[in-house]
């Protein structure tokens, strides 16, 4: 079974190098008919200097024939697709202005005229610029020199037989020459063909393990819809595969209901592992501690990612609110982004300022992170957010802001928690042309009652 696996790879490899050579021909041909087509008409200027003016008008009809014909060729190949065929279209061309050059010759002499240089040019164009095999190089450069061999004794002019031996040779080196960069090319294109086959199957491997680490995330993202006597609905929308936003909604063993949100800055990978470090810190610390206030339970969280963030060799922080949910209130400690709270009975929305600090800056964060007592009526709805939302640009560069997000959940306050969220989401969606940041929504109503 392994053996036709390996044979299986084998004849796909195979498969996929014939069809990255025929491209890669294909895409030359196009240069060199380009080159060919734009370069053989302003050689009338050399003409004009060299050649006796009896010719001149005969050369520019060969030369006006042949960039024609040139020119069909590039219309050609440009309109079709790459096949085994396409390097046919190198020896056509090559051998076109082979003729021409050989014909040129004659007209000036046969075997003595320097005319013949050109070929050395065309030689070396062809079979430098398309990137086909060892023996198409020889192929091509035989035809040349038999083109220009043939004509001049086919049209015989008296000669030096020290010039036919000369030009010959020239020519046949040039052969030579471009049969051995061939071969170096031919080496160079089949390792470029496996470093790109590499590189896609390690690309392919690690969006792998993104998917994997977005599955972990994801799977970590907390599924609950109530939480004591709050109804909760989230979103979570990360920028790329892996996100550095926080959420985490948490019950301790002692019956405490907590929330927490934040922003690793960044995103990304380093931002998602971060993410988790303190997701875990936090639930950890949560878990452990019985009589914990927000305040304290960040102090300890702060520590750990300092610490791992040293490790990392990395520069970044975390925006961190920190939420115990009781019944008539909020306790919140941290500093994430300000918390609004719709109050039912005025209809009014509050937008509460927080204090703290970052996560991951400084190492004593003691005196410089206060908790917060915050009132919450019955059926009040509070939104949290990251900067996702409020750093949203559309196509004029203008940011979605913080007035236009107050307004917004104003808008939809009065909607089930899950409405709230997704118009809140829709309309940031539609906002920005591209998603550059991580998006995170949560809003709580309090019903003020836990349901039996």
């Amino acid at each position: 079974m392994e053996k036709i696996l390996k044979n299986e790879s084998g004849i796909l490899y195979k498969r996929l190098y014939r069809i990255y050579f025929r491209e890669l021909i294909h895409r030359w041909l196009k240069t060199l008919l380009i080159i060919g087509f734009t370069s053989i008409p302003l050689f009338l200027i050399l003409d004009w200097f060299i050649v006796p003016k009896v010719y001149f008008p005969e050369f520019a009809l060969y030369r006006g024939i042949v960039a024609a014909f040139l020119l069909g060729q590039l219309v050609v190949v440009h309109y079709t697709l790459p096949s085994k065929y396409s390097f046919l279209h190198g020896y056509v061309a090559a051998a076109l202005i082979g003729a021409m050059i050989s014909a040129m010759t004659e007209k000036l002499g046969g075997f003595n005229s320097g005319y013949y240089v050109g070929l050395n040019l065309l030689i070396l164009a062809t079979n430098v610029m398309i990137p086909w095999r060892v023996a198409d190089s020889f192929l091509n450069g035989l035809i040349i020199v038999m083109l220009y061999v043939g004509v001049n004794l086919y049209f015989p002019h008296e000669y030096e037989v020290s010039n036919f031996i000369n030009n010959v040779f020239f020519l046949a080196t040039s052969v030579i020459i471009t049969m051995s960069i061939s071969f170096v090319k031919g080496k160079l294109t089949r390792q470029e063909f496996e470093s790109r086959i590499e590189a896609e199957v390690t690309r392919d491997a690690l969006w792998g393990e993104m998917e994997i680490a977005k599955k972990i995330q994801t799977a970590l993202l907390p599924r609950k819809s109530r939480i004591g006597n709050y109804e909760i609905a989230s979103l979570m929308i990360p920028a790329e595969k892996v996100g550095g936003d926080y959420f985490d909604i948490l019950e301790s063993p002692q019956g405490k209901h907590w929330l927490g949100i934040g922003d690793v800055s960044g995103h990304g990978v380093e931002s998602g592992l971060i993410m988790m470090m303190a997701q875990t810190s936090i639930a950890t610390a949560i878990a452990s501690d019985k009589d914990c206030e927000p305040s304290s339970i960040l102090e300890s969280v702060n520590g750990v990612i300092m610490e791992n963030i040293s490790r990392l060799k990395a520069d970044r922080y975390m925006t961190l609110s920190l939420l115990h949910l009781q019944d008539t209130c909020l306790v919140t400690a941290g500093r994430h982004q300000d918390i609004f709270i719709y109050r039912a009975k005025t209809r009014h929305m509050d937008q509460i300022p927080v204090k703290g600090t970052w996560i991951g800056v400084l190492e004593n964060i003691r005196l410089s992170n206060p908790d917060l007592r915050i009132p919450v009526g019955e059926n009040d709805v509070i939104f949290l957010f990251t900067d996702g939302l409020t750093e949203a640009f559309n196509e004029r560069k203008e940011m979605f802001g913080i007035p236009r997000l107050a307004r917004l959940f104003q808008k939809y306050a009065r909607l089930p928690v899950e409405e709230i969220a997704v118009n809140v989401y829709n309309t940031i969606k539609t906002y920005q042309r591209e998603q550059s940041d991580d998006i995170t929504i949560a809003v709580l109503r309090n019903t003020g009652r836990i349901p039996q």
